[in-house]
């Protein structure tokens, strides 16, 4: 009985802390585990159709134009002397608005610094917004780029990338002949192919 005890103990050791090992490599992206479908059909129709996201819900830190809030510049109505588009460095992400680089730069430059980062963005999400932001008429455009986009360009599905339970599939452009950029748009899939394809 003791040996069977002994035996019990360590086989619970062992389960546990290959739990926590499997969690943390989920949680770093090591290890793939397929996200929760959830509400797919809601998620078809709140995704925006040429970039994958941002999806149409409001977002409190975005102001009427699209661009992240600006404090130093907080008119949305008023001409951008610089653009910025990327990714969550460009936006910022992980800092309040006030320390967000752009609104810095906006304060050196004494001019409004529209910031249209998105979380995740690839290169070609980045392209793709600023090619549609028709209402931005900003003389100067910088578009953020890290090596880390290099995966991201080449990938239509974030959850392949970087563990996650969000729903995101994107946009990607293929090199054609005459070194011709395509675009690849998000795929469109039913639920039952969204399913399929996550296992």
């Amino acid at each position: 009985r003791p040996a069977l005890l002994a035996a019990l103990l360590l086989g619970g050791f062992v389960e546990g802390a290959a739990w926590l090992v499997e969690r943390t490599l989920v949680a770093r992206g090591v290890v793939y585990r397929p996200p929760a479908v959830g509400d797919y059909d809601a998620y078809l129709r709140q995704r925006d159709p040429l970039l994958g996201w941002p999806l149409r819900a409001p977002d409190a830190r975005r102001d009427a134009s699209g661009s992240r809030i600006v404090p130093a510049a907080p008119d949305a109505s008023a001409p951008a002397c610089l653009s910025l588009y990327g990714d969550s460095f460009t936006f910022g992400e992980e800092v309040a608005p006030e320390a967000a680089w752009g609104n810095l730069l906006a304060q050196r430059l004494g001019c409004r610094v529209a910031n249209f980062g998105v979380g995740a963005y690839g290169s070609d999400q980045a392209l793709l917004r600023f090619e549609a932001n028709r209402a931005d008429r900003a003389p100067l455009i910088l578009l953020g780029h890290m090596a880390e986009n290099v995966a991201r360009n080449v990938n239509q599905f974030r959850g392949f990338l970087f563990a996650s339970a969000a729903l995101r599939l994107k946009p990607r452009f293929v090199l054609g002949e005459g070194d011709a950029l395509t675009l690849i748009p998000p795929p469109d899939l039913s639920r039952a192919e969204y399913e399929r394809m996550l296992h």
